[in-house]
Parts: structure tokens; C-alpha cells; sequence
């Protein structure tokens, strides 16, 4: 094999996983507060206005460049860095820097916030320090209804501390959620998340 072609083929393999993380990367609105320092070294104040793992929408009074690196602290999200993208009329857009696990770490954030409010339930104020507890409101099938503490979140799925535990398999609701039991847990469940298309195509017409 040409090295011309062993390149062509390498680089047909890092564009698809580019592309496979596209589609992965959901853009989240969340308006939040934030501070980022200019290559000139002042800081200034900015609000987040979108993000994904692999990059931010900013407003700000202080506009930056094309092609400026830059650092931002977001309220509740922490250190973002990355190279400005493009320039907005009102803000500049960030091409995050970070590795795979830093990535997923803040997918798993924004997946939180994002599902947060669908599933119903609202930060546990009582334990700061572990965002992702709740109590949630959980539907079966058959229209029975059973009340579990959330106590783990990914991009995928969601596990469950409950004295009940509904069937492997069994499908269950929670909100504008859906998807079915993947496993049960020494004390609970964990379920896995239908694809958005899937939630979106199974609630009918009405869903758009």
C-alpha cells in the first residue's frame, strides 16, 4: 500500500469520527454567566449563550478575533479554553481545546442540564456537591408510576436508587424522557436513554 493512499485512508478515519462527534454533540442553550481573558491580558465580563463539547457561543461587549486564543470561566461549568472560531455582531463563537475524557466529562454536564428539566426533577439543595441527585418521577407501562433518587447521569443513560425495580427490558418514561431498564443495581436500576430521534418519532405529531 502507497504511503498517498494509507494517508487518504487515515484521514477518511479522523473525518469520520469528527463527523460521528458532530452528531454526538448536542448545542445546549444555557445562558450563563462568565469572564474571559483577552491575548492582551485585561479581562472581561461575557455570557455563554450556547455550547457543545466541542464549542461555545459568547456575547460580550469586548469583541475578540478570528483565530485569538482565549480562556473562559463559566459560571457552573468552570475553565473553558479554545480558539476563537468566528466573530459574531455581538459576541465571537470558541472552538474548544480538550481531550476525549475532558469532553466527555462536560457532554455528561450538559446532558445534565439540558435533561434536568425534562425529567421534571430540580437540584437536590441539601447535597451541593452532587448536582445530579433528585428525586424523579418514573412511568411504566400500564400507567403505573414509582418514585426513585437519581443518582447518576451520562450522555446515554441514568441510573436509579429504588426500592422497586421495574424488569430488564421494560420501557419507562420519565418526563419528556424515555427509554427502557438496562440492568438493575444492587440497590436500584439503570436505564437506557432512547435516541432523541426515537423520543421525537414515538410522541407522535404533536412532538414538533
Amino acid at each position: 500500500m502507497s504511503d498517498a493512499l494509507r494517508l487518504d485512508k487515515r484521514k477518511a478515519r479522523v473525518a469520520a469520527r469528527g463527523a460521528a462527534d458532530a452528531r454526538r454533540w448536542q448545542r445546549v442553550e444555557i445562558p450563563l454567566k462568565a469572564r474571559f481573558l483577552a491575548p492582551d491580558g485585561t479581562e472581561h465580563s461575557a455570557t455563554l449563550e450556547d455550547i457543545s463539547p466541542g464549542g461555545a457561543r459568547f456575547t460580550a461587549a469586548w469583541l475578540l478575533e478570528k483565530g485569538a486564543r482565549v480562556v473562559v470561566n463559566v459560571e457552573g461549568l468552570g475553565r473553558l479554553e479554545g480558539v476563537v472560531a468566528r466573530e459574531t455582531p455581538d459576541g465571537f463563537a470558541v472552538r474548544l481545546s480538550a481531550g476525549p475524557r475532558k469532553r466527555e466529562r462536560l457532554a455528561d454536564e450538559l446532558t445534565w442540564r439540558l435533561n434536568r428539566e425534562r425529567m421534571e426533577i430540580g437540584d437536590d439543595r441539601s447535597a451541593p456537591r452532587l448536582p445530579r441527585r433528585g428525586r424523579a418521577r418514573i412511568g411504566l407501562e400500564g400507567g403505573q408510576e414509582i418514585l426513585a433518587e437519581l443518582i447518576d447521569v451520562s450522555t446515554t443513560g441514568m441510573a436509579f436508587q429504588s426500592e422497586t425495580r421495574p424488569p430488564v427490558d421494560a420501557k419507562v418514561s420519565l418526563g419528556r424522557l424515555s427509554g427502557v431498564v438496562a440492568r438493575h443495581l444492587p440497590d436500584g436500576f439503570a436505564i437506557k436513554l432512547d435516541p432523541p430521534e426515537a423520543r421525537t418519532r414515538d410522541a407522535g405529531p404533536e412532538a414538533a
